[in-house]
């Protein structure tokens, strides 16, 4: 039997032996080596070909050419894309006007260039004014209020101003920017040779950030005005080699422990206040942050504004899928009762001032669905934490600085406000005697608010940096100038 099956595969393997024997003629093998010299000359010939192109090609006057013709494509690309996004657009877009000293930027009724499209009629307009006195702006907010996305909205429309694109605004002003640098991202990074936490790498990028606006740190700046706290004189517009930056930077230090992650965020925000050419949008959590502005007049801070609504919410604990009372998803066992959830309505639009809410995390929590008895254990956690102090700038600033200190930080925002006006006169007057007749006028009505006789109008400005009340009625007064402007 075995016999039989090796004489078997024996048999089965002859016709693959038969197949691989060759046969030929001598006309075969002829036309074969013709056919081999055909394809060299070919080979050849193509070479040869293909490098006169390219010496034609690579001629300085041909080369030129080429690249002026892949431009003009470009830019015609580029500008049927312009014209394509604004003509189907639903807002209005307008032109931004670009300048090198004014404000650095003003918009006003803006909309976020993607959403508005995606979600056409949902958009909220939003205004927005960023200059000398309004340098760093500290935005806090609810969970999911819209603060990321108003930062990011204002990056979008600055790269889109710088492209030559007109922006969904009313009215659009940007100065013209070195750098946008951005740190937004929550992710960690595998990548690379040594992995990175989300903490790690947020702080290697900000660790790149501050190298890289540390090219203003050199610069020769003149002496340090009285009555300020900002170790540049914010009177001189630009100096040689300044660099303008506009940092966006989202919920720095909620990754690492709650004590370091603040302090590490205190200290980059003032390290970015006090350095020249850096404009910061800055969302966070940290509300203890908004104290800053107390001593630092060029820090304004700023909220996504809610509503509550006019009754009470009671969450399940799932979105409930129908049926009977046994397949409801609401628990009502005593020890997981709802209790009745007040969830903010959002407006979507940005307010001058700190959150006035302290909390809202648990709130957010109990929304969700949280048992409510994993809420109050939150809620009497939270009552009896020492950390409860940094979320209240009113008491981290009584507990952080002397009134000497919020009282120097007053005057030189009233002098701030006087170079926001001023600069703002400056970049819409058309000709120079516009902006003297302009000046002029300013000049009398800080004169008359703080009640000096016409001889002492050329000493104003030297009062206010050392008459903490008349600093402030000018301040006042320049405030409403500016807001009416």
């Amino acid at each position: 039997m075995e016999r039989l099956l090796k004489l078997h595969r024996l048999i089965l393997c002859l016709p693959l032996v038969l197949v691989l024997d060759r046969f030929t003629t001598t006309n075969l093998s002829s036309f074969n080596m013709r056919y081999f010299d055909v394809l060299n000359e070919i080979w050849q010939l193509t070479d040869s070909e293909l490098q006169d192109l390219l010496d034609v090609i690579f001629e300085p006057g041909t080369a030129l050419a080429l690249y002026y013709l892949c431009d003009s494509i470009a830019i015609i690309d580029l500008v049927s894309s312009f014209v394509t996004y604004c003509s189907t657009s639903e807002v209005k877009h307008t032109r931004p006007l670009m300048t090198r000293d004014g404000p650095t930027l003003i918009v006003r009724s803006a909309h976020h260039p993607i959403l508005h499209n995606l979600h056409p009629g949902t958009s909220v307009p939003n205004n927005m004014l960023v200059d000398i006195a309004a340098a760093l702006q500290i935005i806090t907010g609810e969970n999911n209020a819209g603060k990321s996305t108003i930062i990011k909205m204002i990056g979008l429309l600055v790269i889109m101003a710088h492209t030559g694109c007109s922006v969904p605004a009313e009215r659009a002003t940007f100065r013209v920017m070195d750098s946008i640098l951005s740190r937004f991202t929550t992710s960690d990074e595998i990548t690379v040779g040594h992995s990175h936490s989300h903490f790690g790498k947020e702080m290697s990028e900000m660790a790149a950030i501050l190298d890289h606006i540390s090219v203003n740190s050199d610069l020769k700046t003149e002496e340090i005005p009285p009555g300020t706290t900002i170790p540049w004189d914010p009177s001189a517009s630009h100096i040689d080699g300044e660099k303008q930056f506009l940092l966006l930077i989202d919920e720095l230090g909620r990754s690492t422990s709650t004590i370091d992650g603040f302090s590490i965020a205190y200290a980059m925000l003032e390290e970015f206040a006090c350095t020249r050419g850096v404009f910061t949008l800055f969302a966070t959590h940290f509300l203890g942050l908004t104290a800053l502005e107390k001593v630092y007049p060029n820090i304004r801070s700023y909220h996504m504004a809610t509503r509550e609504p006019p009754t009470p919410i009671t969450a399940p604990l799932l979105p409930s899928t129908g049926g009977d009372a046994s397949t409801d998803n609401t628990r009502t066992t005593p020890s997981s009762a709802r209790a009745p959830v007040v969830q903010s309505e959002y407006t979507y639009t940005i307010k001058e001032g700190a959150l006035a809410k302290r909390s809202y995390g648990i709130e957010t929590a109990r929304a969700a669905g949280f048992p409510e008895e994993v809420v109050q254990d939150a809620e009497q956690l939270k009552e009896r934490m020492s950390l409860a102090r940094i979320s209240d700038p009113e008491a981290f600033a009584a507990t952080h600085y002397t009134k000497e200190d919020m009282e120097r930080a007053h005057r030189a925002l009233g002098n701030l406000l006087l170079l926001r006006r001023i600069e703002h006169i400056k970049a819409q007057s058309k000709d120079d005697e516009t902006m003297l007749r302009r000046l002029k006028r300013f000049q009398k009505e800080v004169r008359e608010a703080m009640n000096l006789p016409a001889h002492e109008s050329s000493n104003a400005h030297a009062s206010s940096t050392h008459n903490p009340t008349s600093s402030g009625r000018s301040t006042d007064e320049a405030r409403r100038n500016s807001s009416d402007k």
